[in-house]
């Protein structure tokens, strides 16, 4: 007779956690054992996708086994215009979910889409879904208008992030409306353990991050995602000005701003991201260089008596079409090395995605910013992903 072999849970998880992402694996070693079933069940029914193309067979199966609503913890939602038959579908499925932790609304196939022209049930609906306290991510992308009051209540999200959406401006906010700083002063901040916030956009993208009402202002964060533009940086220095000496690390698309660091005592790690590419242009591309070498003088030595931020690492992520480089003139570089010079920083990382088959046609960085390199704190190295982001921290 065969004895039966017991392993703990904790053995039954790492075994299960190796095949995360084979499905048919996970099958498999679901019907091997009922041990496995537990395990096996809460990482294949780990992420629900909903598109309108998907509603009716998800609103069966769960009807048909309700089981499913208690392991779903990532939920992401492709919105469209919709017929009220199938917003009905998406708003039986939101309401019945028990324990998300990770929210993700987009629009469905790049269709715009007007947080008005969403349903008032389906927006309560989200709105249910969010104020649970088991969601702790929240991503939204291209969704406009999006109101003040989304953010109502909610008391747990610590990671928050909008790409290209936009928060609603009354026009009476435009000029001094009695009705309308009546209806601000009812609109709570946003007191939340959030500690990472990523903003993405253009300038419309950043128009009330600024402002005194909008509930994203004064958090305590430890982790920002921002674009530096022309256009947007007094609204983006607005909202560094919140971050006082909480930050602790911060990513800067480079797209022609800049903005001071130099009150943010707490910063570690400091990465900028930009092109050097035809498609942008000569003009484009020296505005990015110069606002990288803009902002990094924020934080230069000074007899102030300000303190200036301590970096362990900044890290300067370049996708590079080598073409583009005969248009930097030389100063460009030279003004970068004694920018660099004259900081507190234990290394600067210099990071390139070289968009051709020649790396032998990339800069040497050593050459490009002598200085800084005899200082013996400067390391290149390649990338093969674009917009590479080291790894967020714990």
């Amino acid at each position: 007779m065969v004895s039966r072999l017991h392993f703990s849970q904790e053995l039954l998880d790492e075994i299960a956690g190796h095949l995360h992402d084979d499905v048919d694996a996970l099958h498999t070693l679901s019907i091997v054992s009922s041990n496995f079933l537990p395990v096996c069940s809460e990482l294949l029914f780990y992420t629900l996708r909903l598109h309108p193309g998907n509603l009716a067979r998800w609103h069966d199966r769960i009807r048909e086994r309700p089981v499913l609503t208690r392991l779903f913890r990532a939920v992401e939602l492709y919105l469209s215009t919709l017929p009220a038959v199938d917003e009905q579908l998406i708003i039986f499925i939101l309401d019945n979910l028990s324990r998300p932790n990770r929210i993700k609304i987009k629009n469905y196939r790049g269709e715009k889409l007007l947080w008005a022209n969403i349903h008032i049930e389906l927006q309560k609906s989200l709105e249910k879904l969010i104020d649970k306290p088991t969601v702790r991510r929240l991503e939204v992308f291209n969704l406009k208008d999006i109101p003040f009051s989304f953010f109502s209540g909610i008391t747990h999200l610590q990671r928050i992030k909008f790409a290209s959406s936009t928060f609603a401006m009354p026009r009476s906010a435009l000029r001094p409306n009695p009705e309308w700083e009546s209806t601000c002063s009812q609109t709570p901040s946003l007191e939340t353990p959030v500690r990472e916030l990523s903003i993405s956009g253009n300038q419309e993208h950043y128009n009330l991050v600024g402002h005194r009402q909008c509930p994203l202002r004064n958090l305590n964060l430890r982790w920002l995602e921002v674009d530096f533009l022309p256009s947007n940086v007094d609204q983006v220095q607005h909202l560094l000005s919140g971050c006082g000496q909480s930050l602790r690390y911060l990513y800067i698309l480079m797209r022609g701003g800049s903005a001071s660091l130099r009150h943010l005592a707490g910063l570690q790690v400091l990465q900028f991201y930009f092109f050097i590419m035809p498609y942008l242009g000569k003009e484009a591309t020296l505005r990015s260089i110069s606002g990288l070498s803009s902002t990094l003088s924020s934080l230069q030595n000074a007899d102030d008596g300000q303190s200036r931020p301590r970096l362990e690492k900044i890290i300067i992520a370049v996708t590079i079409m080598p073409i583009s480089l005969r248009d930097i003139p030389p100063k460009v570089w030279t003004d970068l090395d004694s920018v660099l010079g004259h900081i507190q920083v234990q290394t600067v990382q210099i990071v390139m995605t070289c968009l051709s088959e020649d790396r032998a046609l990339m800069p040497d960085w050593a050459v490009l910013l002598p200085t800084f390199n005899g200082s013996g704190r400067l390391v290149s190295n390649f990338s093969d992903h674009v917009g590479w982001i080291p790894r967020r921290p714990s």
